[in-house]
C-alpha cells in the first residue's frame, strides 16, 4: 500500500495530476479534539475584541465603516499568516464582521439585506483561501438563494391576485436547481479542490438542514400551494424536479450495471420521491452514496429518509389509511426482494 504522498507523486511525476488540482495543505497535526478546542478559543478571543471595537464606534457611522476596513484587513493578515490553528480561525469572524461593519455604517437601507449578504458572500469568498471562511460565505450564498425560491418570500413580492401556480413555481425550481447542482459537484472530477470542496461541503450541509427546518419541503408537496386542488395533478408538477435523481441512477446504471441489479429495490421506491421533497433528497443521497462510495451520504440519505417517512406519514393531504398501507406496501416489496438477493449469488 502507498502513501498518499507516494500515489500523489508518482501522479505529479507522470503528468496525469497536476499541482493545482492537489487539494490545499491544510492539514494540522494535531488530534482534533485540541483542533476543536483551539477553534473556541479563537472565536471566544476574536468575539471579544469585536465587542470592544464595535461598543466604541456604536455611534459613529464613519467609525464603523473605518473599523470594518480595519478589522478586514487585520483578518486578511491573519489569514494568510497561517492557514490552520489559533490564527486562522480567529481571522474568520473578524472578516465576517468587518464586511457587515461597512453597509452598517454606510447606513445601507437593511431592506435590501438579501442582496449585501449575497455580495459578502461573494467577495469574501474570492479574496480568502481559508476553507471555514468559504465555507460560510458558500452558506451565505446559497441562503440568499434560498430565500429567493422560497414561495413565502417570493409571495412578499407578488401583488394580492398573485396565482397559486406562480407560487408553485419556485418550489419547482429551487429543488431542481439545488439537486443538479448537488449531482455534479459529487459526481464530477473536481478542477480546484480548493474552490470546489467548500462548495460541494455547504451544498450537502445547508440543504439537508434546510429541507428539514423548512415546512415547504419536508412536509411534501401539498403544503405548499398547489397549482389546483387535486393531488394527482401536484404529483405531475413534482415531476421535473425528479431530474437530478435519474441523473444520478443514470450515471450508477452506465458505471456498474451489475453493482445496480444488486440494489434494484431502491428503483421500485423512485417512485416515493413523488410524495416529498425530503423523500426525492433521500433517494438522491443514497443513489449519490451508491455511485460514488461514500459513507457520508449513504449515512445522511438514510437518516434523512426516515425522517421524510415520519414527516410525510403525518402530513394531512391524505388520509392514514391510504398512507399506511403504501408504507406496508413498500415494506413488503423490501422483505421480497431481501428474501430474492438472499437465494441468489
Amino acid at each position: 500500500m502507498k502513501t498518499w504522498d507516494e500515489v500523489t507523486t508518482d501522479l505529479l511525476a507522470s503528468g496525469a495530476l497536476k499541482a493545482a488540482q492537489l487539494p490545499p495543505d491544510d492539514v494540522d497535526d494535531l488530534p482534533w479534539p485540541t483542533q476543536l478546542i483551539q477553534a473556541i478559543a479563537a472565536w471566544i478571543a476574536s468575539a471579544l475584541v469585536l465587542g470592544a471595537v464595535m461598543l466604541a464606534v456604536a455611534d459613529a457611522p464613519a467609525g464603523q465603516v473605518a473599523a470594518g476596513g480595519l478589522l478586514l484587513a487585520g483578518a486578511g493578515v491573519l489569514l494568510h499568516a497561517q492557514r490552520t490553528g489559533f490564527l486562522a480561525q480567529a481571522g474568520v469572524p473578524l472578516a465576517l464582521a468587518g464586511a457587515f461593519a461597512i453597509p452598517s455604517g454606510l447606513e445601507v437601507d437593511w431592506a435590501f439585506w438579501d442582496w449585501i449578504c449575497l455580495a459578502i458572500g461573494l467577495g469574501l469568498f474570492w479574496l480568502a483561501e481559508q476553507r471555514l471562511l468559504r465555507l460560510i460565505c458558500t452558506l451565505l450564498v446559497l441562503g440568499v438563494l434560498w430565500y429567493w425560491l422560497t414561495p413565502l418570500g417570493w409571495d412578499q413580492r407578488c401583488e394580492s391576485n398573485c396565482t397559486e401556480v406562480f407560487q408553485f413555481l419556485p418550489l419547482l425550481l429551487r429543488q431542481t436547481l439545488f439537486g443538479l447542482a448537488l449531482w455534479w459537484l459529487w459526481t464530477r472530477p473536481p478542477r480546484r479542490l480548493a474552490i470546489w470542496l467548500p462548495l460541494r461541503q455547504a451544498l450537502l450541509l445547508f440543504w439537508v438542514v434546510a429541507s428539514w427546518v423548512t415546512p415547504w419541503a419536508g412536509f411534501g408537496w401539498s403544503v405548499g400551494p398547489y397549482p389546483t386542488a387535486h393531488p394527482a395533478v401536484g404529483l405531475l408538477w413534482a415531476l421535473p424536479a425528479q431530474l437530478p435523481l435519474l441523473l444520478a441512477v443514470h450515471d450508477a446504471w452506465r458505471r456498474d450495471p451489475q453493482a445496480v441489479r444488486a440494489v434494484w429495490p431502491l428503483l421500485a421506491l423512485l417512485p416515493l420521491a413523488l410524495l416529498s421533497p425530503l423523500l426525492s433528497l433521500a433517494l438522491l443521497l443514497l443513489w449519490l452514496g451508491l455511485a460514488e462510495g461514500r459513507a457520508v451520504l449513504l449515512g445522511l440519505g438514510s437518516v434523512v429518509g426516515i425522517s421524510g417517512f415520519a414527516q410525510y406519514y403525518y402530513s394531512l393531504h391524505l388520509p392514514l389509511l391510504v398512507k399506511g398501507l403504501m408504507l406496508i406496501a413498500a415494506g413488503a416489496l423490501l422483505l421480497w426482494a431481501w428474501a430474492l438477493l438472499r437465494r441468489s449469488a
